[in-house]
């Protein structure tokens, strides 16, 4: 936020080949803006605009070129060629969700054993975990099973991907209802896309990795905001983005997933340094009283 041009135009160039790896990369493009606008104290709020135009253009740059190349090459102005498909499957979701409840979801998806089968004990009749292609299977099969069939039977695939896209984009307007429990429903599952650590093996601590998590950016975010700095806000700003971006439009399968463990972990240690940066004086700007120190140079000073 305190670089110059250079750092910005890294920053902004950086960001943009992430929607290319994967599309919900965009959410950090208006990430980046917000914090380039809102964060840095001390700076001219026409300085601070110049910047986040400059990292908004070259954040999108890379995006816009790969999307004229898919324009010229197949006719369609996307990102990629499965948007649709992600938007119609979490459609689906909201829809089994609204006919089979929204506690057997939670139970379905708790990454503990007793959990899942007391759901399946209580909810017997509840699919979120049948996985099949044989018979009714699940909100994904039902899904991909559609949008298999219509694409193979249409001579432009990309175009159905976008018509169901617009379908799943109807039905979260017409339901904001049913979609907000979803997203509720889908981001408790989300908080266990961390995989479990290999050291812990042969136990899965997937839950209590996942709780803690959690916990730690809760607990950062307050620290933060209380203590005024915003160091740790902005490490979690871009895992936070793109969480809400996956609760809001996906099923959070675990290919899905979004690790925050990383900056997670740098956000942690950025409050704790803060933390520590306010009670322990810097040296050589305030002497930090030590009364053993100071009764012995006492004793030494004494004719």
């Amino acid at each position: 936020t305190r670089g110059g041009g250079g750092a910005i135009a890294l920053a902004g160039l950086a960001t943009g080949l992430c929607p290319l790896a994967r599309g919900a990369g965009v959410a950090l493009i208006p990430v980046g803006v917000l914090v380039l606008l809102l964060v840095p104290g001390g700076v001219s709020l026409r300085r601070r605009a110049t910047k986040a135009a400059l990292f908004a253009c070259l954040a999108l740059l890379p995006v816009a070129v790969w999307m004229a190349r898919n324009l010229r090459a197949t006719g369609h102005f996307v990102v990629a060629d499965r948007s649709g498909a992600v938007l119609w499957t979490r459609a689906e979701l909201d829809r089994q969700i609204d006919d089979e409840g929204f506690l057997p979801a939670l139970f379905a998806w708790t990454p503990l054993e007793s959990a899942r089968r007391a759901g399946e004990r209580i909810w017997p009749d509840a699919s979120y975990s049948r996985y099949r292609w044989q018979g009714e299977g699940n909100f994904f099969t039902r899904a991909m099973r559609r949008w298999n069939a219509e694409r193979l039977s249409s001579a432009d695939p990309l175009a159905v991907d976008r018509a169901l896209g617009r379908e799943a984009w109807r039905q979260f307007l017409n339901r904001p209802g049913d979609h907000a429990l979803a997203a509720l429903a889908v981001s408790w599952r989300g908080l266990f896309a961390e995989r479990s650590p290999e050291l812990v093996a042969p136990f899965d601590g997937t839950f209590v990795l996942g709780l803690l998590l959690a916990g730690a950016v809760v607990w950062v975010l307050w620290a933060s905001i209380r203590s005024g700095r915003f160091l740790a806000v902005i490490l979690l700003a871009g895992p936070l983005a793109l969480f809400l971006v996956h609760a809001a439009a996906t099923e959070f399968l675990p290919r899905f997933g979004v690790p925050g463990l990383p900056l997670i972990g740098a956000a942690v240690v950025a409050s704790i340094s803060q933390a520590r940066a306010q009670r322990v004086p810097r040296m050589g700007k305030e002497r930090v009283p030590n009364p053993l120190r100071d009764r012995t140079r006492g004793r030494a000073a004494r004719p």
